[in-house]
């Protein structure tokens, strides 16, 4: 590495005084090891209300320090752009390095050598990714992974940038000279989104002016952030759509194997609440790209959205997953229309039961077994499932996990007396009585599947709640209220429910709801 390239590191920071002063020691050290490193730092404070600034002046005797005030917080988006436009100012020619990072201690300073390096070797961005051989991701949330992933299926499919497979990562190295060039030709431009897809829209802007991007593995250290997450999930879901809708003129849409044009020409005949023509659209982009779970999803919104319930119904209970939101979202607004909670189930086989004196289990066994019927319900082998959970649950009749995991089976398999006898032989030994996972799956099951509402609610709330961030018990109460007609009720725990999990506000929750089922609510 040579010490002749200046490396600029520019940092935005929003309240960060938690995370600051690892990620600055890190810094520090960085710079000891690497003599010959040439590193200007530059923190653009976004009007924090915290006590980042004297973080930063205590730190600026300590290192090549520089700090950016914005007066109030003006955004991500606006962040980044001071932070590229003063690289530029510093850079003394075209070949110096821009680096741009987050400043919550999640981009460890280690990888910065290795960015400058690829840029020496002739990049022109090079991207810290998620999505190489090494990398990892360690302590990320699984809605914020499950966003990530499907940003890049979806950057993938649409817009297939060169030798990129990480699209939102914000942590990337980039040439002085291509950052003063975009500045030129887009000014303010050269980032269009304020929130968290901006550094998406930076990626596919400077896409147009140079290929020569390249990514080296780094492991994103979720676990070292301190404080909450700022991410809102679905108002970046909701940008990004919208960046993909404007870039995709930069692709042919008449290739064979593009599904992007149909995809968005459903998205727009969807909103415009044209769902038989969004329909056709989304089975056109099936045709192009039949295992696109995402064009699936939003197929089957349409045709619940034209009144074809029966099917949509089924597809969605059949991708039940919390993560999957709009499978969620979807079975959530059924709810709202009246529809049926529960589809009626084809007769079901009889289930074998392997009799077992109590014990006669190895560990190792019992761990094997315990595998299987996870996969099986993971695979929503019911059938399998319940096989597998009778024999577990034989053989310790007071372990929790073999009988929580066999009523889930049962219940899905419709054989709600089986289920019932079981909870209630579980709750007369004893074993379940102090227990508020046994107690939240019975309050579950006697209002979801039994639709004895008040005993269900009931057990639901005797269970300590933590606050609003218990998602389960939150959304568990939502969906029995809503059962037992109780919309007011109903809303309020939903709302819990969503703030947490989804970082949105009572408005916002409304308007989605309505979005979605086209059915507003009182």
């Amino acid at each position: 590495m040579s010490g002749a390239w200046q490396t600029i590191v520019a940092l935005p920071a929003y309240n960060e005084e938690q995370s600051l002063p690892a990620l600055l020691d890190s810094f520090e050290t960085l710079i000891q090891n690497n003599a010959a490193l040439k590193i200007r730092i530059v923190v653009v404070n976004d009007g924090s209300k915290d006590n980042t600034l004297g973080i930063l002046e205590a730190y600026r005797g300590r290192l090549p320090l520089e700090i950016v005030n914005h007066p109030q917080n003006l955004g991500l988006g606006q962040a980044i752009r001071t932070c590229l436009r003063e690289g530029v100012t510093r850079a003394q020619s075209d070949d110096d390095i821009i680096i741009c990072m987050d400043s919550d201690n999640t981009h460890l300073p280690e990888y910065i050598p290795a960015l400058i390096e690829k840029i020496q070797k002739g990049s022109d961005i090079v991207i810290a990714s998620r999505y190489q051989t090494g990398s990892r991701e360690v302590g990320v949330p699984a809605l914020r992974r499950l966003y990530s992933r499907g940003a890049r299926f979806l950057f993938w499919v649409f817009l297939r940038l060169p030798n990129v497979r990480d699209y939102t990562c914000g942590y990337r190295a980039y040439r002085a000279g291509l950052i003063k060039r975009a500045l030129e030709i887009y000014g303010d431009g050269i980032i269009t989104r304020n929130g968290f897809a901006c550094t998406d829209d930076l990626l596919v802007r400077l896409a147009t002016l140079t290929k020569k991007i390249s990514e080296i593995p780094f492991v994103l250290r979720y676990d070292k952030k301190i404080g909450e997450s700022k991410l809102p999930l679905l108002v970046t879901i909701k940008e990004t759509f919208k960046l993909l809708i404007q870039n995709q003129e930069r692709f042919p849409k008449d290739s064979p194997d593009n599904p992007a044009a149909p995809f968005f020409e459903g998205i727009r005949l969807y909103d415009a609440g044209r769902f038989e023509e969004a329909i056709q659209a989304f089975d056109e982009s099936l045709k192009r790209c039949s295992q696109n779970s995402l064009v699936r999803h939003y197929r089957h919104l349409a045709q619940y959205a034209a009144g074809q319930h029966s099917e949509a119904l089924r597809f969605f209970a059949a991708n039940r997953a919390l993560e999957n939101n709009i499978g969620f979202l979807a079975r959530f607004c059924s709810l709202f229309e009246g529809e049926t909670h529960k589809l009626k189930l084809p007769p079901q086989p009889p289930i074998e039961r392997l009799q077992t004196a109590a014990g006669s289990i190895g560990k190792a066994k019992r761990k094997s077994l315990l595998k299987e019927g996870f996969d099986a319900l993971d695979s929503k082998n019911f059938q399998k499932a319940a096989e597998i959970f009778y024999i577990l649950s034989d053989d310790q009749p007071q372990d929790l996990i073999g009988i929580y995991h066999l009523v889930l089976a049962l219940a899905e398999l419709g054989r709600y007396a089986e289920a019932k006898e079981r909870l209630l032989a579980f709750a007369e030994c004893g074993a379940g009585e102090k227990s508020p996972l046994f107690i939240s799956l019975t309050g579950w099951f006697y209002a979801y599947y039994l639709e004895e509402y008040d005993r269900g609610i009931a057990l639901l709330k005797s269970v300590p709640l933590e606050g609003p961030e218990d998602y389960g018990i939150n959304y568990s109460l939502g969906v029995a209220y809503r059962l037992a007609n109780n919309s007011k009720a109903s809303l309020e725990y939903f709302t819990r429910a969503f703030k947490y999990y989804f970082v949105d506000t009572r408005e916002n929750l409304h308007l989605l709801i309505e979005k979605i089922s086209k059915i507003p609510i009182s």
